[in-house]
């Protein structure tokens, strides 16, 4: 077990929750309950001889459907952080043994979540939010007000024994490093030039505040500047996202932030792409992936076939098209890539063929925000809720296990 000697900052919370501070009343029951079925799916499992606590089966959890990206989002931070500590949470929960007998195994992970939660708030008892009654929350928050008291004490026990100024410092040194790094790495978004043009975007940028720059090495103040990859995507300091995203521009889909590494297959295509002709997509895509395809063919006067095999995400795909203006040259087509006939009149035109494979976040600067702007948790044909891909995040952070 590593010491930490220097103060290190708590946990950070997502800025700007929907809602009262998350410090007075912590996070909605959905959001509890949505965050348990994502540590349900993704924690690390452990031998006989070694497991602490028993979640049940994966899955078994009822997920609630998102109520808005913001929302996921909180979700999807509340998971990962309680999945980063899974093994000092555990051994936080079995030092009650009370717990344990009082709830079943198949709410033990909106135990982990709810209690890191409730650590992160000192122990306070949060005010509930009018509506809110969902009976396994309510369970499961009752326990640990029950028995707040032999939580912080078996925590501060923990702390006491390894010299731990906070939980945070329970994380090896290779990690605290690569979340440092994620936090200073460059901010992308790419013109929708479907809406506006690149020109354009630049004025109001400037109206705005911001200057452009020659390069990312002048990136100083309020500055942003051309990626030197792809020609329609502009580049920024990360500590100005916020306010970019509150701008009329990000609001209105005219510049759109997204991961470079989403952004680079389109300009591939758009370097190979004849003219008058089409690109089909498939694979593991997102809907922003699919409008930023077709603004890069609608530039060489091409369309866009997406094969989706699930009608839920082709009612998605439509409506986010649609807000995007990027829905004139898009055809979807309700089959899976593998059921195409290769002589069907529906390939007819298309010269290129997009394939997204499903993507392991190993270079991802911001694995959460990325899985939830991308749709990557909850789309039908991908199986980043299922154990072994969330693990690939969990490998970004491992857990120190304490004994």
């Amino acid at each position: 077990m590593q010491t930490c000697q220097t103060k290190q900052p708590m946990i950070e919370r997502p800025k700007d929750p929907v809602g009262p501070p998350l410090n007075d009343v912590g996070f909605t029951d959905h959001i509890y309950v949505q965050a348990a079925a994502i540590f349900q799916n993704g924690h690390v499992e452990k031998p006989a001889d070694q497991k602490l606590v028993d979640y049940g089966r994966k899955g078994n959890l009822w997920m609630p459907e998102e109520r808005d990206e913001e929302s996921c989002l909180l979700a999807y931070e509340l998971a990962f952080n309680s999945l980063k500590y899974q093994d000092l949470l555990e051994s936080v929960i079995t030092s009650c043994t009370f717990i344990c007998y009082s709830v079943p195994e198949d709410l033990m992970s909106l135990v982990v979540v709810m209690l890191f939660d409730f650590q992160d708030r000192k122990f306070v008892n949060r005010r509930r939010l009018k509506g809110e009654k969902l009976p396994d929350v309510i369970t499961v928050e009752a326990c640990l007000f029950r028995y707040k008291t032999k939580l912080a004490a078996s925590l501060a026990r923990i702390r006491i024994k390894f010299n731990l100024l906070n939980i945070e410092c329970v994380l090896p040194e290779i990690v605290k490093e690569r979340q440092k790094m994620a936090r200073s790495l460059l901010l992308y978004a790419w013109v929708n030039t479907q809406k506006t043009s690149l020109e354009d975007v630049k004025d109001a940028l400037t109206r705005e505040g911001f200057s452009e720059a020659g390069s990312v090495q002048q990136l100083q103040g309020q500055a942003f500047c051309r990626d030197a990859h792809c020609e329609d995507l502009l580049v920024f300091s990360p500590r100005h996202k916020e306010r970019l995203s509150g701008t009329e521009l990000v609001k209105d889909c005219k510049l759109v932030i997204q991961e470079k590494s989403c952004s680079l297959p389109v300009s591939a295509v758009r370097s190979v792409l004849d003219r008058d002709r089409g690109v089909l997509v498939t694979g593991c895509f997102s809907a922003l992936t699919v409008a930023h395809t077709a603004a890069a063919a609608a530039s060489r006067s091409g369309n866009v076939l997406v094969c989706e095999g699930s009608g839920a995400r082709r009612k998605e795909l439509r409506a986010v098209l649609s807000k995007m203006a990027c829905s004139r040259n898009v055809e979807i087509i309700p089959s899976n890539f593998m059921d195409l006939n290769p002589m069907g009149v529906e390939l007819e035109g298309v010269s290129v063929i997009l394939m997204m494979p499903q993507c392991s976040l190993s270079a991802v600067s911001n694995p959460v925000d990325f899985i939830v702007r991308e749709n990557r948790g909850t789309a039908p044909h991908c199986t980043l809720c299922s154990p072994g891909t969330l693990s690939s995040y969990s490998d970004l952070v491992p857990v120190q296990t304490v004994t």
